[in-house]
């Protein structure tokens, strides 16, 4: 199964880009990629155009981890998560594993348990798993590549929420742990 980190938005309450902000030494992108490598994602592509990226991410494919695959161009920038995700499931033609840049602690463990729901639940007509932690839906989700005519329907017909997509197709969440779920949004989400 593939994995795309999804590195757009525009970072307006944070400040600057978070896909390049280390946390203990790593750009936050990097460390998704990682996390979603170390869940047997392969290849893992990071999809936006952060400036800067393509050098921190292309240090990854040169000489990093085995699994790190390319930059690619959000199809549909400015357009929200649900444009990077329907980019990153035309480019990998595939089950996909999506996950937001801004979560540095996600644990491949959790994303691995997410997966092999996934596998299961997607012979049952399933189309999408994804993160939740005390009823939040967190932005890891695992899509069948199924769903690719339901989210571009309601792409085309003005969707751009995430959570209001998952509305419309049949999912199920699968219980994160609260560190993992921690996301970024402010740099004083950075400390513990």
């Amino acid at each position: 199964m593939h994995g795309a980190v999804l590195t757009g938005g525009s970072s307006r309450r944070f400040g600057a880009p978070k896909a390049l902000v280390a946390v203990e030494g790593i750009p936050m992108a990097v460390r998704v990629g990682q996390a979603l490598i170390g869940a047997g994602c392969s290849p893992v592509i990071a999809v936006g155009e952060v400036p800067g990226l393509a050098n921190v991410w292309r240090a990854e494919t040169d000489g990093g981890p085995q699994g790190f695959g390319p930059l690619i161009a959000d199809s549909f920038p400015g357009e929200g998560p649900l444009g990077g995700i329907l980019t990153a499931l035309d480019f990998c033609s595939s089950d996909l594993v999506t996950a937001a840049c801004d979560l540095p602690w996600l644990n491949a463990s959790e994303i691995q348990q997410l997966r092999s729901t996934a596998e299961a639940k997607f012979e049952q007509g399933m189309l999408c798993v994804h993160g939740l932690h005390n009823g939040r839906m967190i932005p890891v989700l695992c899509w069948s590549a199924q769903a690719v005519p339901v989210l571009t329907a309601a792409f085309e017909a003005g969707e751009r929420s995430l959570r209001g997509v998952l509305l419309e197709l049949p999912t199920i969440g699968v219980e994160f742990g609260a560190e993992t779920s921690r996301g970024v949004n402010f740099p004083e989400d950075l400390n513990p």
